[in-house]
């Protein structure tokens, strides 16, 4: 939580008032205090809000306090000991904020970075709990404001030049920095230019915070709505919820405040976190983004007064893509608040001495749980139902269960021991090799832990993963296990098995009491009345509101309040959003200046003036245009706007008390709002400078009581639950909930690669059994800064685990572990690459020496030797590649997967190099259906949005995937990182590294990481091929020296890959070119003919291919060599082709009916019966008696009449239906072939046609019953001749009253 923004030192007259102020702050915080220790414990793993500090800072202390301080501080590396960097340096842990502060990020002496190596600098803390959570904390915060302080220091730097003019702050920029500069910065953070703070804003009725704007960065493609929504969708990394942003603007000179650090800082610093990220306001204006941002409470008045003003091209904001806040802040908070005093495990963990001198014999000791009178593990449910039973305190009962499980179980020698051991240690470390079935064990031991459930009271057992594709692995095997009663917290599953036993399910499913529900429903009315509030303040105190201005024009000159005051205006305004606006807002907004110019383009255009303007009555009364009220507005408004709209510029005093504010300009308006707001405000801001931080400390308080109240929901399916299953930073988060489950028993999987502070946070005073199951020798927990990391060869080593911590001590002796060493998935060449380099005990299992010989190749294993340069990294490539490697790969997996590996899971292509990697993509999707991970996916949506590239939906995908699924074959592609855990038959791998233009050495980077290259290079099964410059790979690792040594004594490495032809022994190639392999082997075989007999007979005429031996997908195109039965004519067809019924065309035949059919086809001489004759004939229907054309073969018992019925009615017309509808008018049965006798008519629809006496004929329609109305054209000419006659006289009429 951050602290105060440092304020500028007060002046002599203001100490007094500074004074009070902070005795007031203090009898605040102290009242605060009181309130909170005095109210119900609250848990804080959903306090979002950002907190105000709890203490005061350095700048409040005296000097001599200050010197006093100085001693109390940790030292930085070079032992100075000159006080407090900055003003959240401090000794204590627990006082240090989270959230930087100003003065710490931009402070120019470095951090104090303790570390637990052997050669670090003495740390100022005694060995114990208390000092291992300190440099943990010390360390991961340092992880995540690296980039973020180095960016924008690099940032305000390169700012900070003097500018070549005045007008030199107004230019974008891109033209301010150099491109150098630029790319320094951008190493870094992302910067986002002209920011502007708009209105308060309640996301989702949870938090609150101000809606920002800045311009849309620069894309490629961004001219339409789609195209910015686009790339906004794949750039997941920018402005993601729950990322630290800082915010900076230029400061005045007013505004300029001392550092303890550095003397005047130009800029203003505050810190925010974004709290909602809406891909449509991101996207819908093509100049502005929109996104939400959460502040401390008294950073928004900092806001107010500065940033919301002046010249918005100096605001900017930047974030730190690299670090995320959210996977660091649960983190750091439960280090903060874990007491020394009460955590487990200290004597192994965090010793004050030697492990050995902990206890009797150097050997861990069982759990708590484990050691209760009468208790003993069954193991009968891994044991097939075999009695077998283990007490860990008796050594023979220990060596009893692991003869047991290796008779009664599948596990092997070293996994039986395992369990036994696991079960027996409080602390437990069991380290699998490569292929050894970690996560075989891990769930063998959750299956024993729950048969023991009860009996051992273990409660609810947390398992951890620090990713959720390996949390979602661990809990599917729990399932195929027949574990059920399991809760999956958190919504980034992939899986939808898990979807069920999600949280948010589970939770949906209990029902909260009413008393809970009753109190719930008043907080949220609280907490929505609060942010209402709060929010009109922060927009009272941006705009000058009526409620505002109103009373001081009153006094001040009443006849202005007069025009402007809704009651008393004499304008009427129209409504807005069903609401009336105040008229002070129409005419500082000009409404009635716009009307005015919109009429007299209208007029311009020669186009009608509306009758009614907006400005008119639109309720009650004045709706209607004869009311008086109406014909006023109208009056009033003609009288208030001259025909000329106002142009004037007249000086302030003569507007200052003008009456006539109808009749200012725009400009005279803008002005005299202006000269009234630092008069109006200026009391107002101080009372809101009071009032906003509280109503907004009250929503955050308001916010964690209902985040409590709610929480009472997941602790009861906690609680509910066998299994709790989260990632490592869930487990943070919920730390207070899981306080109270108390689970006894914590299992990790995948300890290896989680960071020690995530594994330490997860304990507490209830842990009684912790097993962490990983291999330290493989991938290492994920680090963002290069200097933190173990290969830098720096002394802070944060991403060595606290698996491989407490293995591999020498400074305490080493925790004992239980090592699987059977591994059952490579063939022993390729295991012996990992076994002479880092597992020398690492057995092979019987079935990997009964592998087949891969297919078409001459080595099951093989280094290609090339000295192909990698491409150059630029703007565009910044990561690595090389083309040649990408064609080599493409032609090396088409012959292949034609070689017989065309199955899911058969083949993978691995490389190192996101750059590698979406280049592999798209040369690849042409041939292949690829399965790619979610994590690597992500990265390539990233990438392509940088490079302005679309990307493919998901429903695009699956459409094309459906499309072409029968025409392409399964791979893999993975970058190493994410395909630890997996395996695949044949590995096919890119190294990339090679020599350079200006580098003929080549450098290895990463890949000089002996637990990376030890991932890379056990993955295969049957068979693995790398593609790389083996003298480069010698030269950058010990490792990979021992590797290249070894695959070139045993005829493994070369410049040409040996293939040999399956069916073909003989032939064998040498291949060094992608396009020679192709002509060697253009169907994977050889380039010699199939010459195999094909199903049909005929011999293959394809070059030889490995795939299909039995031809059943060929499509053999010579001529079919079969004759009809039935004829004896030969097939004409191809003779892939079905021969189906002979189509040789036999002569002119006669039909049963007589006609000839001319061109007849074998087949229908055969059968007659079956032909139809075609012949259009005029046939009498068997219905009625009309007749009709139709062919000869239609069956005349089914034709229906089409004609006319043409029946006399009783009218005298004829009928006009059609003669079937006659025919089902009279039918009363269905009948076949006889007539039907027409009897019956729908009524008659032609016109009367009677002619009567005028001579004019009758238009109506026929009415046989009633008389003819009078004549129409008649009766019109009588009324003509009336109204001729009535004109004319009334003509006379008045001629004659002119006369007298």
């Amino acid at each position: 939580m951050p602290p105060s923004t440092p304020k500028p030192g007060p002046s002599k007259k203001d100490t007094s008032k500074k004074s009070k102020t902070q005795n007031a702050t203090e009898t605040s915080k102290q009242k605060r205090t009181i309130n909170l220790n005095s109210s119900e414990k609250k848990p804080s793993h959903n306090q979002t809000s950002i907190q105000e500090p709890r203490k005061l800072t350095d700048r409040h202390f005296t000097l001599a306090e200050r010197m006093q301080r100085i001693y109390q501080y940790p030292p930085d590396d070079s032992g100075d000991s000159n006080g407090p960097r900055h003003d959240n340096d401090e000794r204590e842990i627990s006082d240090i904020n989270v959230i930087p502060t100003p003065s710490e990020i931009t402070s120019s002496r470095p951090p104090f970075l303790p570390s637990d190596a052997p050669n670090a600098a003495r740390h100022f803390l005694p060995k114990g709990w208390k000092r291992q959570l300190d440099i943990q904390f010390r360390l991961s915060r340092e992880d995540m404001l690296s980039d973020l302080r180095d960016g924008l220091n690099e940032f305000i730097r390169a700012l900070d030049k003097p500018l070549p003019n005045s007008q030199a702050s107004l230019t974008p920029l891109r033209n301010r920095i150099t491109d150098k500069e630029f790319a320094m910065v951008h190493q870094h953070v992302n910067v986002y230019e002209n920011v502007k703070f708009n209105w308060l804003n309640q996301v989702a009725h949870r938090e609150i915070g101000a809606e920002m704007s800045f311009l849309q960065p620069v894309m490629r493609t961004a001219y339409t709505y789609e195209d910015r929504r686009e790339f906004w969708m794949n750039s997941k990394k920018r402005l993601m919820e729950q990322q630290l942003v800082c915010f900076i603007w230029r400061a005045g000179e007013e505004e300029m405040e001392p550092n303890i650090t550095i003397s005047r800082n130009p800029f203003n610093i505050i810190f925010g976190v974004i709290i909602h990220r809406d891909l449509h306001r991101l996207s819908v204006d093509s100049h502005l983004a929109y996104i939400t941002v959460q502040f401390r409470p008294s950073d928004y008045i900092k806001i107010l007064e500065g940033a919301s003003e002046g010249n918005f091209s100096e605001n900017f904001m930047i974030e730190s893509p690299g670090a995320y806040f959210e996977a660091f802040k649960p983190i750091l908070e439960a280090l903060k608040q874990s007491p020394s005093s009460t955590m487990p495990f200290g004597r192994y963990l965090a010793p004050k001495g030697n492990i050995a001198d902990a206890s009797t014999n150097g050997d861990v000791q069982p759990p708590r749980y484990a050691t209760k009178p009468e208790f003993q593990f069954d193991l009968s449910v891994v044991c097939g139902g075999k009695s077998l039973k283990l007490d860990v305190r008796d050594a023979s009962s220990r060596t009893k269960a692991i003869n047991g499980l290796r008779k009664f179980s599948d596990l092997d020698d070293s996994q039986a021991k395992a369990v036994v051991e696991t079960l027996s240690r409080e602390v437990a470390l069991i380290q699998g090799p490569p292929g050894t079935g970690k996560t075989k064990i891990g769930i063998d031991l959750v299956q024993i832990l729950l048969h023991n459930h009860e009996k051992a009271q273990l409660g609810p057992i947390l398992c951890i993963c620090v990713t959720n594709h390996a949390l979602d692995q661990f809990l599917e095997h729990l399932l195929d296990k027949g574990v059920k009663n399991i809760v999956r917290v958190g919504s980034q599953s992939k899986t939808e098995r898990l979807d069920e036993f999600n949280l948010s399910e589970l939770k949906m499913k209990k029902m909260r009491p009413y008393n809970l529900r009753s109190e719930i429903r008043e907080l949220e009315k609280e907490f929505n009345e609060t942010v209402a509030r709060a929010a009109r303040i922060f927009n009272a105190w941006r705009y000058l509101s009526w409620r505002l201005l109103g009373p001081f024009l009153q006094k001040r000159c009443p006849k202005q309040f007069t025009n402007l005051d809704h009651s008393t205006c004499p304008l009427q305004f129209p409504l807005q959003n069903n609401d009336y606006r105040d008229p002070f807002i129409h005419w500082i907004c000009g409404d009635d200046i716009k009307e005015k110019q919109a009429e007299i383009q209208e007029k311009k255009k020669g186009q009608n003036i509306r009758q009614t303007n907006r400005f008119t009555a639109l309720s009650g009364e004045g709706n209607n245009p004869s009311s008086n009220s109406y014909r006023t507005a109208k009056k009033s408004w003609a009288n208030s706007v001259t025909t000329d709209i106002p142009m004037t510029n007249r000086p302030l005093a003569e507007l200052d008390l003008n009456p006539n504010v109808w009749h200012m300009s725009l400009n005279e308006r803008n002005r005299l709002v202006e000269s009234w707001e630092p008069i109006v405000m200026k009391s107002e801001r101080r009372e809101l400078q009071r009032e906003l931080p509280g109503l907004l400390h009250k929503c955050d308080q308001l916010l964690e009581s209902l985040q409590y109240k709610r929480s009472g929901t997941t602790l009861s399916v906690f609680r509910d639950s066998s299994i709790i299953g989260m990632t490592t930073n869930g487990a943070a988060k919920y730390r207070d909930l899981l306080l109270s489950v108390a689970p006894k028993v914590i299992i990790c999987e995948e300890a290896g690669e989680v960071l020690e502070s995530h594994i330490l946070t997860a304990l507490s005073l209830h842990t009684e059994h912790l097993i962490m199951i990983g291999d330290h020798l493989q991938l290492r927990p994920q680090v963002n800064t290069y200097r933190l990391r173990t290969d830098s060869g720096m002394k802070y080593q944060l991403d060595k685990s606290l698996f491989e911590r407490l293995v591999t001590s020498t400074e305490n002796a080493a925790l004992p572990m239980s090592t699987l060493e059977t591994q059952r998935r490579m063939r022993p060449e390729i295991s012996e690459l990992i076994r002479m380099t880092l597992y020398p005990n690492l057995i092979d299992g019987e079935n990997t020496g009964a592998y087949p010989a891969v297919a078409g190749m001459m080595n099951n294993l093989f280094f290609m030797d090339h000295r192909n340069p990698q491409n150059a990294r630029n703007a565009e490539e910044q990561s690595f590649s090389n083309d040649f490697e990408l064609k080599m790969v493409k032609a090396f997996a088409e012959y292949i997967v034609l070689n017989g590996y065309d199955q899911p899971g058969d083949v993978a292509v691995l490389t190192p190099y996101l750059g590698q990697l979406a280049k592999l993509q798209r040369t690849l999707s042409d041939t292949f259906n690829l399965s790619i991970d979610e994590r690597d996916k992500e990265q390539l949506d990233q990438a392509k949005a940088q490079r302005g590239e679309r990307r493919e939906t998901d429903e695009e995908s699956s459409n094309n995937d459906k499309a072409l699924q029968k025409k392409k074959r399964p791979l893999t592609l993975r970058t190493i990182d994410n395909f630890q855990g997996e395996e695949a038959k044949i590995v096919i791998i890119s190294l990339v590294r090679n020599i350079e233009k200006n580098d003929r050495r080549g450098q290895i980077g990463f890949l000089k990481s002996e637990n990376r290259t030890n991932v890379l290079l056990s993955r295969a099964q049957h068979g693995m091929i790398l593609f790389g410059n083996a003298d480069v790979m010698e030269r950058g690792s010990p490792m990979w020296a021992n590797i290249v040594k070894k695959l070139r004594e045993d005829g493994r490495l070369g410049p040409k890959l040996p293939i040999v032809c399956q069916k073909h022994s003989q032939t064998k190639n040498d291949v060094d070119t992608p396009e020679k392999l192709k002509v060697v082997a253009p169907e994977g075989g050889c380039a010699l003919m199939c010459n195999k007999k094909m199903q049909c007979g005929h011999i293959c005429p394809s070059e030889c291919h490995p795939y299909d031996p039995k031809h059943t997908t060929f499509h053999c195109l010579k001529p079919c060599r079969r004759y009809h039965h039935a004829c004896g004519h030969p097939c004409p067809k191809n003779c892939c082709d079905s021969c189906g019924e002979c189509e040789v065309i036999v002569g002119p035949i006669t039909l049963n009916c007589g006609h000839k059919l001319a061109t007849t086809k074998c087949w229908q001489a055969q059968n007659r019966s079956k032909l139809f004759c075609t012949v259009m004939a005029e046939r009498k229907l068997l219905t009625c008696e009309h007749s009709l054309s139709m062919m000869c073969s239609a069956d005349i018992t089914t034709v229906r009449c089409t004609q006319l019925c043409k029946m006399p009615l009783p009218c005298g017309h004829k009928c006009q239906q059609n003669c079937l509808e006659c025919q089902d008018y009279n039918l009363e049965k269905p009948t076949v072939g006889e007539r039907i006798e027409r009897t019956y008519h729908p009524v008659c629809t032609s016109s009367c046609g009677k002619i009567p006496s005028c001579g004019h004929p009758c238009s109506l329609t026929c009415h046989p019953q009633n008389a003819c109305l009078p004549c129409q054209p008649c009766a019109a000419n009588v009324a003509l001749r009336k109204m001729e006659t009535l004109t004319l006289g009334d003509a006379i009429v008045a001629h004659g009253n002119r006369r007298f």
